[in-house]
């Protein structure tokens, strides 16, 4: 079992991670925005803490911006995974990510439409065990 914090406050990751607790680091625009931060600052101050994977959403949700701030993104750090958004221009980003990147960096975010079978289904294709879907009913 692995376990990941859903946090932008560096002083917490910090701590989970010296106690030898924390795998990865799910996070969002918003957490980040209230933790008082910039996006990317923050992000790098994370991925400097934590070796496994931390998540960097994606806040667009045209494909083509998607690509676009996927690879601002990507090149914060090497453990960054990008999270985008489970609609059919999201399951699309992250076939890009996959295969034209070469890596498994890539998440799901859901939304209120991913629960419909036509963008939800094809989600499960895209997984793997390095790439997840985050199973959250929780929306941001």
């Amino acid at each position: 079992m692995k376990f990941f914090v859903d946090t932008a406050d560096v002083k917490d990751i910090r701590e989970l991670n010296d106690l030898g607790l924390l795998d990865g680091v799910t996070t969002n625009p918003s957490l980040i925005l209230k933790s008082g931060g910039k996006i990317a600052e923050v992000t790098r101050q994370i991925c400097d803490i934590v070796k496994g994977p931390v998540s960097a959403e994606v806040t667009a949700t045209e494909y083509s911006e998607m690509m676009e701030q996927a690879r601002v993104l990507a090149k914060i750090a090497d453990n960054v995974c990008i999270k985008v958004p489970l609609t059919l221009d999201g399951l699309r980003a992250c076939k890009t990510i996959r295969t034209a990147w070469s890596t498994s960096r890539c998440a799901f975010r859901p939304t209120r439409r991913c629960w419909r079978p036509r963008p939800a289904l094809p989600s499960s294709r895209h997984s793997s065990a390095a790439s997840m879907i985050w199973a959250s009913t929780a929306w941001s």
